[in-house]
């Protein structure tokens, strides 16, 4: 058996030269065959050379992990032709990873063998799909407990005990590139050999279409601090009260673009002017009123309640009627539809795909009481496999990546009020619970802590309060101040526009009777009464009225068009219709032998 420092005494100087510079040397003059065979038979070493190998090589290499092999047997388990077998080996040879040993007594190469230098075996350490699923859920299991305590910690090197925290704050996986990258070859092999030793991480490798060293932190060092912040943040159902106020504006003055195509800043001014805040977890504050807007938008649009003209964007909530006083139901039609991108004038705040809300929402739900970072982890550890093959060796991006959007996805769920920040710790709200069915649908406990004063104003300590009670009493009214309290307003102004919506005020009279400390004031009652009843209702129409004498060509032509032609009957003999739909019109009353006139006002 032939040994790797044995095949390097043998090199030529330019052969030896040449691999003591591909390991880093910087003097491949004062190399050492000892140094150059020390280093090539390290993690580092392997990392160096095993990466420059194509995939007909690695795949080669997966094979020899084991045992040496016959080119006949490497052509029946790969597939791959006796010609590229040899030329694979004779790369494989010239990087000084394996050697060949002839055997043509049968007048073919089919029983040449490859062989792997035994000091590249010992430390190779192939890994497939399933122990590194084992590994990421050892770790999972580790972090999800409430154990803190670490055995033995031994007494590690500052470049090695700081190269392990970078470790630990990346996600406990890194490539062995990365150590090279960051602390240079020399650095990262002496550190690697070290933690190793201490058994502080364990190396394995990723041999597929790229080659790539794995580093995974044993689980007894990982632990996780928890900065605890004295906050707590629970939006409640704030942000879909935002959605509705927004709706209420863009309904009442409108939403006109420019020339250019883009939104009129004035109209956008106007919805600006009609919103509260939200807060997020990351950084635990309000977000700004660009992004209140900007969220509003894009929620009203992925609910299907936007649609852009040439010259402005409409907006009604007809389809959402049945939802509007189920507020769990339309927050968990938001979750399912979040992450889609439907038109550029409204772009999503929080650009995450769907898959990673749904995910991280599922996560929370089986690990509560979690931090952010936590999160990240077990996102990151648990997706690790499903990487595996065409990834991995991508493994510090991809870190990146899952942190960012996994930290974004909580944002969002946060936003929503589906999850509740506690000390930095994040845990499934009340409306998470339910949407989620954690809990069902709640029974829930009157809790009279909301005070009517004479001025028509509400003081709602919201979060003494179910969510649900304290969304109706906000769509209902208009909010003056949010704080520990939110105070509110009853106004003329709010409450037909929740009707405009489809909102019955019955239901937030019942909810101020039942939730109240005090009796509903008897001139409260009175004007909202009146306020129902006296006010009239006005809707603006875009589309061209059609007029006949005869009312039998109206009630045909109602039954003729296709859907969408018709905006609406307005009397016998008069139909609205929509502009785009003149063409059908005039064909059809050709059909008919109808005497038709066009009289249409040029602006």
């Amino acid at each position: 058996m032939r040994t790797l420092l044995q095949h390097i005494d043998t090199l030529e100087k330019k052969e030896r030269y040449t691999l003591a510079r591909m390991l880093g040397f910087q003097d491949p003059k004062k190399t050492t065959t000892k140094d150059i065979a020390s280093l090539m038979s390290s993690h580092v070493g392997l990392e160096l050379i095993f990466s420059q190998c194509n995939p007909d090589e690695l795949s080669i290499l997966k094979l020899l992990s084991k045992n040496d092999v016959h080119f006949r047997d490497i052509e029946h388990n790969l597939h791959i032709p006796i010609y590229q077998i040899e030329k694979s080996a004779q790369l494989l040879a010239s990087k000084s990873i394996v050697y060949i040993l002839k055997n043509r007594q049968l007048l073919s190469n089919k029983l040449d063998k490859i062989c792997l230098y035994n000091e590249l075996r010992q430390t190779l350490n192939p890994c497939d799909t399933h122990t590194l699923y084992e590994y990421c859920n050892e770790i999972i299991k580790h972090i999800t407990s409430n154990k803190s305590h670490i055995p033995n910690k031994p007494h590690l090197s500052e470049n090695a005990s700081s190269f392990l925290k970078l470790c630990i704050q990346r996600g406990c996986v890194v490539s062995v590139n990365y150590a090279i990258s960051t602390l240079g070859i020399i650095k990262a092999n002496s550190v690697l050999n070290e933690l190793t030793i201490n058994k502080c991480i364990r190396i394995f490798h990723s041999i597929s279409t790229h080659f790539s060293g794995i580093i995974m932190v044993h689980p007894d060092y990982i632990q996780i601090k928890n900065e605890s912040k004295n906050i707590h943040i629970h939006n409640h159902f704030m942000a879909l009260i935002a959605m509705l106020k927004a709706y209420d504006c863009i309904s009442s003055k409108g939403l006109f673009l420019t020339q250019e195509g883009n939104l009129r800043k004035s109209d956008v001014d106007n919805i600006t002017k009609s919103l509260h805040s939200v807060s997020i977890q990351t950084p635990g504050k309000p977000l700004t009123t660009t992004q209140m807007t900007q969220l509003t938008l894009y929620l009203l649009s992925i609910t299907n309640s936007l649609s852009v003209t040439t010259t402005n964007v409409n907006t009604t909530l007809k389809h959402l009627h049945k939802m509007l006083l189920h507020p769990h139901q339309l927050t968990q039609m938001i979750i399912h539809a979040a992450g889609k991108e439907n038109n550029p004038l409204f772009p999503n705040p929080f650009p995450v795909s769907n898959d990673f809300i749904k995910n991280v929402l599922r996560t929370i739900k089986k690990y509560t009481n979690k931090t952010p970072d936590t999160y990240v982890l077990i996102y990151f550890l648990e997706s690790l496999p499903e990487i595996f093959s065409d990834l991995l060796h991508q493994i510090d991006d991809y870190y990146e990546i899952v942190r960012l959007n996994v930290l974004t996805a909580i944002n969002f769920l946060c936003i929503m009020g589906v999850i509740e920040i506690i000390n930095n710790t994040i845990q499934l709200s009340d409306i998470g619970k339910i949407i989620t069915q954690q809990d069902k649908k709640s029974t829930q406990i009157s809790v009279r802590a909301i005070y009517i004063n004479p001025d028509f104003s509400l003081v709602i300590p919201y979060h003494e309060i179910p969510s649900d009670i304290s969304y109706i009493l906000l769509a209902f009214t208009e909010i003056t101040s949010t704080d520990v309290t939110i105070h509110a307003k009853i106004s003329k102004i709010a409450i037909l526009n929740a009707i405009k919506r489809g909102m019955n005020p019955e239901t937030f009279i019942s909810v101020l009777k039942e939730y109240a400390k005090n009796q509903l004031p008897q001139n409260i009652r009175f004007q909202l009464n009146e306020w129902i009843e006296r006010t009239p209702s006005v809707i603006i129409k875009r589309g061209v009225i059609l007029n006949s004498d005869k009312k039998e060509f109206i009630d045909e032509l109602s039954h003729s068009l296709p859907k969408g032609a018709i905006v609406e009957r307005i009397s016998d003999n008069h139909i609205l219709i929509n502009e785009s739909a003149i063409d059908t019109v005039i064909k059809f009353a050709q059909k008919k032998d109808v005497v038709m006139t066009i009289q249409l006002v040029k602006e």
